[in-house]
């Protein structure tokens, strides 16, 4: 008797601090910095990128594990940005990029959209690091 009471109140407790998914609008508006940008792909995919730190230097794009975001190299970014130009992107699925129109999420759609955004800075040489 015990074991299905406690399943209910888990159940009713799951729903009272369930959150939809907040808008986009929202969710910009508080995590967007001034060095944000935003490019729509051919297949209308939205990526949030940066290019930040010393233009004239080697590029170097980070990219960040699973369930990270670009935000998990600012501190890079604070670090070496004033001798090396630093481009972070959120990866299809992840931060501000978020859900894709494919609805891919595989290694083929981050390459997409690494090479998206090069192309749109028109980088064809950097260093790719990343966790």
């Amino acid at each position: 008797m015990i074991a299905p009471t406690l399943f209910v109140l888990a159940a009713l407790g799951s729903l009272l601090i369930f959150e939809r998914d907040v808008p986009t609008e929202i969710v910009d508006a508080r995590y967007v910095s001034p060095a944000s940008q935003f490019l729509r792909t051919e297949n209308q995919d939205r990526i949030h990128f940066r290019d930040q730190g010393e233009s004239n230097a080697l590029p170097i794009v980070l990219i960040h594990g699973a369930n990270g975001s670009l935000h998990q190299f600012e501190m890079w970014v604070e670090l070496i940005g004033g001798h090396a130009r630093i481009i972070t992107l959120d990866l299809p699925g992840y931060g501000l990029t978020g859900a894709t129109a494919s609805a891919r999420y595989d290694l083929t759609a981050d390459l997409h959209a690494i090479q998206s955004v090069t192309r749109h800075l028109g980088i064809d040489r950097f260093v790719l690091g990343g966790h």
